[in-house]
């Protein structure tokens, strides 16, 4: 299991046995490991024992994406997880598993992202499980599900490892130079998985530096100049959730050192939940980020 979880994750993640509870959410932000987390933790729960070196056969299985009784929900290429999907995972687990002995492990991901009736339908599965069978759900945004579907799962929550953590992995495993680690650490925002990611994508890693290296200097730019730069930013098409995750670094490390009034920042991130929330939505990504400038 991934060393950077912060410890209570881990410990919440190795306690969980094919006798413990059926449903589970990993929330927290994304390129954290969650649905990497999910998928170990699935094959873990039906591993048979190793002999010595050797995979046994159901890790085998793993490894190669074949396992029969492991059941993954994503987009699809939709903007969202639609009912349709949790109606085909109802048939599904109307079948007998695969493995009489084994558990089935349903994984949900872009959880987030499900449509309420979506959520509604999946309520009855995890109400009811079928027999030794687990639900994963892996979501960003924990709020984004409803009461009654978090209500009857157990949370593990994903913090970001920090990026001196993301650097010494980059270190180790990439073999980089603690000056270029620690910059791609920073690039990333605290997401391990987006880290490895920029360190083989040289273009995109400089794209996401010109956003951290933008997010310090508009806080304290003049309204016309952040008007100017969110033109920039729509005809290049940036990562505005990029964006938005490099500002609210850059206004909390204000607000917690003093740097600006606490109620300057403290306004300065009302505005940037309300763009996010706008995001959501899809409102004009123009009229968001505009708006976004004038309030900062």
């Amino acid at each position: 299991m991934n060393t950077l979880l912060h410890a209570r994750a881990l410990s919440q993640i190795e306690a969980i046995t094919a006798t413990s509870n059926r449903s589970y959410v990993f929330h927290g932000a994304r390129s954290l490991g969650k649905a990497t987390a999910a998928a170990e933790l699935a094959r873990a729960l039906n591993c048979q024992g190793h002999d010595g070196s050797a995979l046994c056969g159901s890790c085998k299985q793993f490894e190669a994406g074949t396992y029969p009784d492991l059941i993954t929900i994503g987009l699809e290429d939709r903007a969202s997880i639609v009912i349709e999907q949790i109606r085909g995972l109802v048939q599904t687990l109307s079948l007998s598993s695969y493995y009489s002995s084994g558990v089935r492990v349903v994984i949900i991901d872009d959880a987030h992202l499900m449509t309420t009736e979506a959520q509604n339908a999946l309520l009855k599965l995890i109400e009811e499980p079928p027999p030794h069978t687990i639900f994963i759900l892996v979501a960003e945004r924990l709020e984004s599900l409803l009461v009654t579907v978090r209500s009857r799962c157990q949370a593990v929550h994903f913090a970001p490892p920090g990026e001196a953590g993301i650097a010494g992995l980059l270190e180790r495993q990439l073999g980089l130079k603690p000056s270029d680690a620690s910059r791609l650490a920073a690039a990333a925002s605290g997401a391990p998985g987006l880290a490895f990611r920029l360190a083989t994508d040289p273009a995109e890693a400089e794209a996401r530096l010109e956003l951290a290296r933008l997010a310090v200097s508009l806080p304290a730019a003049g309204r016309f100049e952040r008007l100017l730069a969110a033109g920039r930013l729509i005809a290049a098409k940036a990562d505005l959730w990029q964006l938005s995750r490099a500002l609210q670094a850059q206004l909390t490390a204000q607000l917690r050192t003093g740097a600006v009034p606490a109620l300057s920042a403290a306004r300065s991130l009302q505005a940037l939940e309300l763009f996010r929330r706008q995001l959501n939505a899809k409102v004009s990504a123009r009229v968001a980020l505009e708006r976004l400038m004038l309030e900062l």
